[in-house]
């Protein structure tokens, strides 16, 4: 079985790929600026990868425009795959992949290696939580 990770942003999805096993990685970062043009893209990388559950980060201080997007986003992409989506925390996450990638030597530049990087911390986190639910 693999998930997805998605680092949602108004104009990028960071998205990381994971396994049973715990491998997780970065995989890339999707510019868009329609449902549509993500649409594409997640099927590709749903086939290519055998994607079967979704896990989506949600920060716990967005504005009330902010929320209503992301939910209508997690809405769509659920109706869309109709694969089961888990909401991740993502507090911190794009500060912790900006912090990795500089000790890196990663310009800050590389905005597209920090959304797939906090799409990785995401999955990580998803998976961990999913692990202690169905340990319980």
């Amino acid at each position: 079985m693999a998930y997805l990770g998605i680092d949602w942003g108004q104009q990028h999805l960071g998205l990381a790929v994971g396994y049973e096993n715990g491998l997780v990685c970065p995989l890339t970062t999707i510019s868009f600026h329609s449902f549509n043009q993500i649409r594409r893209e997640l099927e590709k990388i749903i086939s290519a990868y055998a994607i079967e559950i979704f896990f989506l980060g949600r920060p716990s201080q967005l504005s009330r425009p902010q929320q209503e997007k992301l939910e209508q986003f997690a809405r769509w992409l659920k109706k869309q795959f109709n694969y089961p989506l888990y909401w991740v925390n993502e507090d911190f996450t794009s500060a912790a992949a900006r912090d990795k990638l500089a000790a890196s030597g990663v310009s800050p530049r590389e905005k597209k290696a920090e959304h797939a990087l906090a799409a990785k911390f995401i999955l990580e986190e998803g998976l961990e939580q999913l692990k202690n639910e169905i340990s319980q």
